[in-house]
This record gives structure tokens, C-alpha cells and sequence, in this order.
């Protein structure tokens, strides 16, 4: 059996337990009681978590939400580690924020409209 990530030494340390597809997807996290909110960049993801990149340093709480607005989902996000303005999160539970039904996701939903593109609701 031929590994050949498992070969370079470089791509061996930096190997996950599942593939991290590179991405470039726009996302919002939402927190604290007042719903306060950071525009950021979605830069790869794998099954269980993403890594992130904040525009500037911001203090950020533990546990949040983050609403990605592509695909009008909000999920609940667990800060798991930081250098600088890359950020990763462990992504813990998923909404979608497309229904009008679930009035607990109102707010977010509310802040999914003003940031989402415009053709999302096409």
C-alpha cells in the first residue's frame, strides 16, 4: 500500500483525521446577549470543525454561533484554537435558518437576511 502523504514528513504532521477541502466561503458569528457580530472567511472545513479567518482581532466568547450564508445554516460553534486572525472551531449542532418556523432562530435567521447573497432568495 503506497501512502505517499504519509511519506512527506511535511503533509504527515499536518494530516487530519478526515481530508480539510479548502474553501472561501463568507460566514457571520453571532454572540453575547446582544447578538454582536463579525464577518468572516470560511477557509477549510472538515466533518467537524472549520478553520476561519477574522478580518482583525477580536475577542471572541468560548461558544457561539456561526451562520454561513451561502447555504442559510446557522451552527453552534466551539472555539478550539487561535494564531492571530486564523481561528478553528469545532462545529457542535446545525440549523437551518430557510424556515420561518423555529422562533428560537428568529434573530439569527434576521441576521442571515441582512448578510446573505442576494441569491439566496432566488
Amino acid at each position: 500500500m503506497d501512502d505517499t502523504r504519509a511519506a512527506n514528513p511535511e503533509q504527515k504532521q499536518n494530516r487530519r483525521d478526515g481530508d480539510r477541502p479548502r474553501a472561501l466561503l463568507g460566514a457571520t458569528l453571532v454572540y453575547g446577549p446582544d447578538l454582536l457580530t463579525v464577518d468572516c472567511t470560511i477557509r477549510d472545513r472538515s466533518d467537524r470543525g472549520v478553520r476561519i479567518e477574522l478580518p482583525t482581532m477580536v475577542l471572541l466568547p468560548e461558544r457561539f454561533w456561526m451562520i454561513e450564508h451561502r447555504l442559510a445554516v446557522a451552527h453552534e460553534a466551539k472555539l478550539v484554537w487561535r494564531r492571530g486572525n486564523l481561528v478553528g472551531l469545532e462545529l457542535l449542532a446545525r440549523r437551518g435558518l430557510d424556515s420561518k418556523t423555529d422562533p428560537n432562530l428568529r434573530r439569527l435567521r434576521r441576521i442571515w437576511m441582512e448578510k446573505a447573497p442576494r441569491a439566496a432568495f432566488d
